[in-house]
């Protein structure tokens, strides 16, 4: 079974969709209390950067929408902070309360000025490091995780290479400088969408103004977020800023609008605010998110041959998003195929796929799960069948039967009522003569 984009149901899917595209470039509502900068409405051209590097993607499918210089390394500064943060996820308990130690105090700013002996808990660490850009928070939680600065920098750098980082490498948990602490704008992609999967990480980096309560050495301390995006840019969520003289202004950026989000990560530039900006206003002017598949959806009903039932619903296994220029959704095609199957089937067997095709010619096969379990006609099959049948006819019999049994008396009633008419009336005519 094939389904071309050609064909008139593909054309009304497309025109719903040109038509979500037309409603989408509308703008977005916004509070009154706290104004953003709106994306222009239309297609824009690539942006022209001050960034050395710069990578914007599609968190959801990874889809590069504009890459620069975007596996060449760089001095990454503070955005080394997200893998921090993706180890204290993982590795530790953030109720454990951490005592700071004089390693920790002593690392150069920016700092929240934690005091040796202080006893605070690994979440406010992790939140101090996320929006303040706290080095003695990263010291101090390093130690607690994994014993030393050492162990825990060896903890990061085997993280990266199984997220697939191949083009990075830590010295410290921090990012102050050091030549050989060094990472690529799509490595920090990688590791930025796997720490996004953490809802602590996702509501720390959202974070605008941290207050933390009072400890046994500190009052309570307020702490604005660096990132100046969560103020000034409209679905802005994340990530992390970072400096450093030879760094340079570098930046780890999302915003959420419709559901879709978009990461633009900005290495050594001169604006990264900005750039971040621009880079996502390309993103959400020029391009959309289309579902194409939805799990658990029905997306086609196939015939099988010699199965009980004789036809299933077909389901796609997954979800499937794809990211197309706004100008080019009249080209996508895509086209369902029904693969040979073995009886019985089960539900959850995959009984064909969904074949579709971008515009830049990259095919995606998505499979498609039987709804329901098939059995085959077999002789107990076929037994069952004619039972069923039988009883059925039975049933239908008894129905009809019962029902003629109810309007019988009311059918003789009917006859008795007209022959005592008839003969009034013949008894009238003798009279008459």
């Amino acid at each position: 079974m094939q389904v071309a984009v050609n064909s008139p149901i593909v054309r009304g899917i497309i025109f719903v969709i040109a038509l979500q595209v037309a409603l989408c470039s509308g703008g977005f509502a916004q509070d009154k209390n706290e104004p953003f900068k709106t994306s222009p409405v239309g297609e824009l051209k690539p942006p022209k950067l001050k960034a050395g590097s710069a990578l914007l993607l599609d968190v959801r499918t990874k889809s590069v929408l504009y890459e620069l210089n975007s596996t060449k390394p760089f001095y990454p500064a503070s955005l080394t902070k997200v893998m921090t943060a993706l180890l204290i996820l993982e590795r530790g308990n953030l109720d454990d309360m951490v005592v700071v130690t004089k390693e920790a105090c002593s690392v150069e700013p920016s700092s929240a000025g934690l005091k040796e002996g202080e006893v605070i808990s690994l979440r406010h660490l992790l939140y101090l490091i996320l929006v303040k850009s706290a080095n003695d928070a990263c010291v101090a939680a390093a130690i607690h995780i994994a014993g030393s600065v050492s162990a825990f920098v060896r903890m990061m750098n085997e993280r990266a290479k199984s997220l697939g980082a191949q083009y990075t490498h830590f010295c410290n948990p921090h990012g102050l400088h050091n030549d050989k602490h060094y990472s690529t704008a799509q490595d920090l992609a990688r590791i930025t969408i796997e720490a996004l999967k953490h809802e602590e990480f996702r509501n720390a980096i959202a974070t605008r103004v941290l207050e933390v309560p009072p400890t046994n050495k500190s009052k309570a301390r307020v702490f604005k977020n660096l990132n100046k995006l969560l103020w000034e840019y409209e679905g802005a969520d994340g990530v992390k800023t970072g400096y450093t003289i030879p760094a340079g202004k570098c930046l780890i950026a999302t915003a959420t609008r419709n559901g879709w989000q978009l990461l633009a990560v900005i290495l050594k530039s001169s604006n990264q605010f900005e750039d971040a900006k621009a880079l996502l206003d390309y993103g959400f002017s020029s391009f959309i998110s289309i579902p194409i598949t939805q799990k658990g959806s029905t997306v086609a009903t196939f015939h099988i041959q010699g199965g009980v039932p004789s036809c299933v619903a077909a389901i796609p296994k997954e979800d499937f998003f794809a990211v197309l220029k706004r100008n080019e959704i009249h080209k996508l095609q895509w086209r369902i195929h029904q693969k040979p199957v073995k009886l019985p089937l089960h539900r959850g067997d995959t009984i064909g796929y969904v074949e579709f095709t971008s515009p830049s010619s990259s095919t995606h096969l998505i499979e498609l799960a039987s709804a329901s379990d098939v059995m085959p006609l077999n002789d107990g099959a076929l037994k069952r069948l004619l039972v069923s049948m039988v009883l059925l006819m039975l049933l239908i019999a008894c129905g009809i039967g019962v029902f003629y049994l109810v309007r019988k008396p009311v059918a003789c009633c009917s006859g008795h009522m007209q022959q005592d008419a008839s003969l009034k009336s013949w008894r009238r005519v003798i009279k008459l003569r």
